[in-house]
């Protein structure tokens, strides 16, 4: 696996709210990860964090 970076994602668990999740490329299959826990499954959508929002030390985002 190879980190790609940090994004944003929206859970189907936890609907309404962004979180912050690591994203891997893994082969062919994207893979998500929250606190150690891979959280693939329960992800709606996601997108990249800008490089303002890198910055900032919130880990989630309002929609």
């Amino acid at each position: 696996m190879r980190k790609e970076g940090i994004v944003w994602v929206l859970l189907k668990s936890k609907p309404g709210k962004w979180y912050k999740a690591i994203f891997y490329k893994n082969g062919k299959k994207d893979t998500f990860a929250r606190y150690g826990r891979e959280v693939t499954d329960d992800v709606v959508d996601w997108h990249f964090l800008s490089e303002a929002e890198l910055q900032m030390d919130n880990n989630t985002k309002p929609l």
